[in-house]
Order: structure tokens, then C-alpha cells, then sequence
């Protein structure tokens, strides 16, 4: 019968805590303990192809971007020289094929001569609070007390 991992590790505390200890009980905690190394060694096999496959997504990621990127600026590119060549032709409509093409005016856009001369209505400011955790962190570990802040032990499982 192959034991889950946490049934492993509560096996191996609650023999630990039992008061007798002789030859049965050694050989129960070795058993257990080779298969918790069976099943640490499996999962650590398992975590490190998942690493691998987190790697080749996320350079497969930056390379589907680079693609959209680039047809991003093909498409506003060659939106651009159409409107230039219809421009140049002194034409605002053209049927081409099952489409048509047409220069139509739009509302406009703002566009600043000097942004400093803007009126005062029509100028936001906004205001940002950002708590600086890193120096808090290092404050606290130098034992320096911090208002409302605690420094929380932590641990982190390395695999090598």
C-alpha cells in the first residue's frame, strides 16, 4: 500500500512521540523514512520539469509579443501609407475590391504648444502613498521597532 506524503510525515511524528522504543518501531521509522525520501525525491523530479516548462512559456510568451508587436505596427504602418497615398491623389473614397476605403474627419486631438501655460482647471494631480516594505524589513531586522509592523520569521524550501 503506497502511503500519501502526509500520511508519511504524521507516521514518522506520532512513532517519534510513542514512549517505547525497540527494533519494531526503528524498523517502521527507517521504512517510512525511505519512502518519504522515494516521494521528496519524485516530487522535487516533478517540480524541477515544471520549472523547466515555466522557462519555455514564458520565452514563447515574449516571443508570441515580439510577433503581435511587430503586426501591430505593420497594420498601423500601412494604415498610414494608404491614407498618405490617398491623400496624394487628392481623393477621400476609394472601392477596392469588397472594400472601401474612406478619409473621414474626426473630432481632432489636443495636441500641447507649451503644457506650463495650461490653465489651472484644467491641470489633475495626483497623489500617491506607497508604503517602502524593504526598508521597514531591514529596520526590523536590525531591531529597529516600526509602528504597527512586525518582523514574521519565514522559511523557503530549496532543492539542489
Amino acid at each position: 500500500m503506497k502511503l500519501k506524503l502526509y500520511e508519511i510525515t504524521e507516521g514518522i511524528a506520532n512513532i517519534l512521540q510513542a514512549e517505547e522504543w525497540d527494533k519494531a518501531t526503528e524498523a517502521r521509522v527507517e521504512a517510512l523514512g525511505l519512502d518519504l525520501e522515494q516521494k521528496a525525491e519524485n516530487i522535487a523530479r516533478y517540480l524541477a520539469d515544471q520549472g523547466g516548462f515555466v522557462a519555455i512559456a514564458k520565452a514563447e510568451e515574449q516571443r508570441i509579443a515580439a510577433r503581435r508587436k511587430a503586426a501591430e505596427n505593420r497594420v498601423a504602418s500601412l494604415k498610414e501609407y494608404l491614407h498618405s497615398c490617398l491623400d496624394h491623389a487628392g481623393r477621400t473614397e476609394v472601392a477596392a475590391g469588397t472594400f472601401t476605403v474612406k478619409i473621414q474627419k474626426t473630432g481632432g486631438s489636443a495636441i500641447p504648444d507649451n503644457e506650463a501655460l495650461t490653465p489651472a482647471k484644467y491641470v489633475e494631480t495626483e497623489e500617491v502613498t506607497k508604503v517602502d516594505r524593504s526598508t521597514i524589513l531591514k529596520d526590523l531586522r536590525k531591531g529597529i521597532a516600526v509602528d504597527g509592523w512586525s518582523l514574521k520569521p519565514g522559511t523557503s524550501l530549496r532543492i539542489r
